[in-house]
């Protein structure tokens, strides 16, 4: 045997270990066989048995292992712990029903191997959903579980349709209508009705808030978060899609109020207070910075519409006698510091200005 490898030729036990045996390509014709007749052998033994794809790979990884090729190694078949009555055999999206001692647990719908991810994810992941959690329990105590594929062949809407159509047969154990896990109604996930129930639970809502906050405390999520915030704002296809998304919610009613009073609970914060203010002076001390916000400042205050909305949020602050009279104070106070400057004496004088004037007899007014 020899293999030509990268202008010189090898020979004997060398080429043998640069042979590559991965791919049936490079597998001499005797191997071949023998590897397809164990395949062979192997499913059938796993059918037989009440396995499906997993039971006879786990086999057949044992019996090619090198540490089982003495005489005394002994190979053992441990039955799946989901059986699987059948498999996908047509393409497209099918919907699935996992039973638990005989009672309906779990409707799905899926493609491929979405079948099998709910075994591997009850077994492996750390972060497991509720049914995965009801799974692997029910897999350590051995319990009899059964998954079965009970329509295939199907678009993803008739896909979703039937899973709906079933979870509504069969009831969720959450609404006390039935013996399911799932927590949706089916379809393309959750719905809005799904969505407040969930989160309007007490229980759930700390756990997602503590989970936030862990997130929060970590500088490197609060980065990645930052990059790629900015890199959506500033695509321009994503841009137009988000401003309308925002839009869109600040238009709902009491959006806006809500936020408006939130923002105001946390501004009262002593530390929250603090941080914003220095973040905002760090921030103006830049010349490029005061440069490009007085720039954009200028270019809104010039549109016709922008102009009409200072005008009259002008006028209707300039009508609160409150906002009047923290506004003549601020001038007072300013005026008397730039006096003191100048060492100018500090007392009573004339109004300096039509607006500090105007705000002078309104403040004298009854």
């Amino acid at each position: 045997m020899a293999v030509k490898r990268e202008g010189h030729t090898c020979t004997g036990a060398r080429a043998r270990r640069r042979v590559d045996f991965s791919t049936s390509k490079n597998v001499p014709p005797h191997r071949l066989r023998r590897r397809q007749l164990l395949n062979r052998g192997l499913q059938g033994l796993a059918k037989d048995l009440g396995g499906h794809q997993g039971a006879w790979t786990s086999l057949r990884s044992q019996l090619l292992n090198p540490r089982n090729r003495g005489n005394n190694a002994e190979v053992t078949m441990k039955k799946n712990s989901v059986q699987y009555l059948n498999g996908p055999r047509q393409s497209g999206c099918y919907v699935y029903v996992f039973r638990i001692d005989g009672a309906e647990a779990y409707v799905g719908k899926g493609s491929n191997g979405r079948l099998w991810d709910h075994e591997r994810a009850a077994l492996h992941h750390k972060r497991k959903t509720r049914w995965q959690v009801v799974l692997a329990s029910a897999i350590r105590r051995g319990k009899c579980i059964t998954a079965e594929i009970v329509a295939e062949g199907m678009t993803a809407d008739e896909a979703n349709n039937f899973e709906t159509q079933l979870i509504a047969k069969f009831g969720r154990l959450d609404l006390g209508t039935g013996t399911l896990f799932n927590r949706t109604a089916g379809g393309d996930g959750l719905t809005s009705e799904d969505a407040i129930r969930v989160f309007s639970n007490p229980k759930t809502r700390r756990k997602l808030l503590r989970a936030r906050r862990r997130q929060w405390r970590d500088s490197l999520f609060r980065a990645r978060l930052s990059i790629a915030q900015k890199r959506s704002w500033s695509d321009p296809k994503m841009r137009p899609y988000r401003l309308a998304i925002a839009r869109a919610t600040l238009a709902r009613p009491g959006v806006r109020d809500k936020q408006k009073a939130t923002c105001a609970i946390t501004n009262r914060r002593p530390d929250v207070h603090a941080r914003r203010s220095e973040a905002a002076k760090a921030l103006h001390r830049d010349p490029a910075y005061r440069e490009k916000l007085y720039s954009a400042l200028r270019r809104a205050a010039k549109r016709p519409k922008r102009k009409a909305q200072l005008r009259e949020a002008m006028r209707k602050r300039n009508r609160d006698p409150e906002y009047t009279r923290k506004r003549l104070e601020g001038i007072q106070r300013y005026w008397k510091r730039v006096r003191a400057r100048a060492g100018a004496p500090i007392g009573p004088s004339r109004p300096r200005t039509r607006i500090t004037r105007r705000l002078a007899n309104d403040s004298k007014r009854p």
